[in-house]
């Protein structure tokens, strides 16, 4: 499956996104994201649940914020 969910001008201190539900047979999935912090202690973190369980967490931190997770199923 190729299906992408893209998410624009995302504004505030926190979001969290909703439950996104993966079809079987789909053989990895990944949450990436960006944006500007406020100071160089900034945090941008993403996050990998599978059924209802972390399964993947990386952070990004400063003032030029990314963080990457992907996840074999």
């Amino acid at each position: 499956d190729d299906k992408t969910t893209t998410l624009t001008s995302v504004s505030g201190n926190s979001w969290e996104s909703n439950e996104l539900d993966i079809p079987s047979g789909v053989i990895r999935g990944s949450v990436a994201g960006n944006g500007i912090g406020n100071n160089t202690s900034s945090k941008l973190t993403t996050e990998i649940f599978v059924d209802g369980k972390k399964v993947v967490e990386n952070t990004g931190t400063g003032k030029a914020l990314m963080a990457y997770s992907g996840y074999d199923f």
